[in-house]
């Protein structure tokens, strides 16, 4: 278990999610789902700015002309500039989508699921798309309860799949040439009282970490699939993680101040009454480099 130094850099979020590293200009993208409201930290002047307000983000990707590919509760979008909001995908065979986490393959494509949930819990079933870089898109994966992070191994061989709702992280193969997946495995398999596995990064090395709500704390898995370390985080519901810096040896994790009530999903006797101590973008060193996530390359909409 590790219990090294964690710094605060932001406080404030009502729900943290979706970090993205910007390398070429040294800064962290993420989100606060309920203020709809993109933020950036600059690494090398030490500031949180408000990049976007008015769009509701919870999955987000650079993309390679400058922009930004979000998804959400209105399909998937292209984000040209704090005023600049293109529609990509708001519906696919009648179905409306809302869109969870998102990550780009190396061929610029997107992958991105669909979460329907209500008061009363899960709505329908989800699936898992993939937009081309001419702004197609087709179904992947279909069944997912809670589609949620995401992440390649560095061969883009395997992309590592999170279905919350199961507590579960899938493996699948990756066909590169066409992004299709096959070969469906469970990579970790979580109990309730591990927390709900969320967003996730992958490592240099392989190591696939995932942020665990509800459990205060990320885990790493090896590419076997054998826990290899635990980072205790001083908020309960962690929400996601990416690796960031100069160097890739800053693991940025993101957290939530607003309980998210589900009793079938918490772990037993989970107190949501209880103060979350969540709400702040941490930032801590652990001596392991992580890699850059690939960028989208979407042909953005015509304005």
């Amino acid at each position: 278990m590790t219990t090294s130094s964690i710094e605060i850099l932001a406080e404030g979020d009502k729900l943290g999610e979706c970090p993205f590293w910007d390398a070429d200009h040294q800064r962290l993208f993420w989100s606060d789902i309920p203020a709809s409201t993109i933020y950036t930290y600059d690494a090398v002047g030490a500031r949180k700015s408000v990049y976007h307000q008015g769009h509701m983000t919870f999955g987000l990707v650079c993309n390679r002309d400058g922009g930004l590919i979000v998804t959400g509760p209105m399909g998937v979008h292209y984000l040209g500039g704090p005023d600049d909001v293109r529609p990509i995908l708001s519906e696919f065979d009648g179905e409306a989508l809302f869109m969870n986490d998102a990550i780009a393959d190396a061929a610029g494509r997107v992958y991105a699921g669909t979460v329907y949930w209500g008061p009363e819990g899960l709505v329908k079933r989800g699936k898992l798309y993939l937009i081309d870089r001419d702004r197609s898109a087709r179904i992947v994966h279909e069944g997912t309860g809670m589609s949620n992070g995401l992440g390649f191994s560095p061969d883009g061989r395997t992309l590592y799949y999170t279905d919350s709702y199961e507590h579960v992280i899938w493996a699948f193969d990756v066909e590169p040439a066409t992004g299709a997946l096959s070969g469906k495995r469970t990579f970790v398999q979580f109990t309730r009282e591990d927390g709900l596995p969320d967003g996730l990064t992958v490592d240099a090395e392989g190591n696939v970490w995932s942020a665990l709500w509800y459990a205060g704390r990320v885990v790493c898995h090896a590419p076997s699939g054998a826990r290899v370390r635990t980072v205790e985080v001083p908020a309960r519901q962690v929400a996601s993680v990416m690796f960031g810096g100069r160097d890739l040896d800053e693991l940025y994790i993101t957290s939530s101040s607003v309980p998210f009530r589900s009793e079938a999903l918490a772990p037993a006797g989970y107190d949501f009454d209880a103060p979350e101590p969540g709400g702040a973008l941490f930032r801590v060193r652990l001596g392991v480099k992580g890699r850059l996530e690939h960028l989208a390359d979407i042909t953005p909409p015509p304005r």
